[in-house]
């Protein structure tokens, strides 16, 4: 039950409720649906290169900076980072990007990655669809 308790974390750190939090449930929902195609790769290397290069609980303080880095990243932004951080973590695949990226193009270690990051995506459905 980490992936709860890590998607719990997450919406206690932003602050969401209500309408904010039903938004990012769809978000959630939608993004579990998806793959980790190349492009969504791309995103998530992107966003998760800013999350590790800069204050990451600066990152995470309020809603209001997490939609500001979704417009830069898109919808992989900031909810990507943090649960393939989760999912990598969990794996024991941290390091550098280059290595990381590397690491992704392996489809075996990809899957994994994706399965890792879906439980963590349902997760993050299910906590924000009892919040909103």
């Amino acid at each position: 039950m980490k992936e709860v308790q890590a998607a719990l974390k997450f919406r206690e750190k932003l602050g969401i409720k209500g309408d904010e939090a039903a938004e990012l449930s769809r978000k959630a929902k939608r993004m579990f649906s998806m793959t980790l195609t190349e492009g969504a790769i791309s995103s998530f290397l992107f966003a998760y290169s800013k999350a590790k290069n800069e204050n990451v609980k600066k990152l995470l303080s309020n809603y209001e900076e997490y939609k500001n880095l979704e417009k830069e990243e898109g919808e992989w932004g900031l909810i990507a980072a943090f649960l393939i951080k989760e999912a990598l973590s969990d794996m024991k695949l941290d390091g550098d990007l280059v290595n990381l990226m590397n690491k992704l193009h392996e489809k075996d270690v990809r899957m994994k990655v994706e399965r890792a990051t879906l439980r963590y995506l349902e997760a993050l459905g299910k906590v924000l669809d009892a919040y909103s």
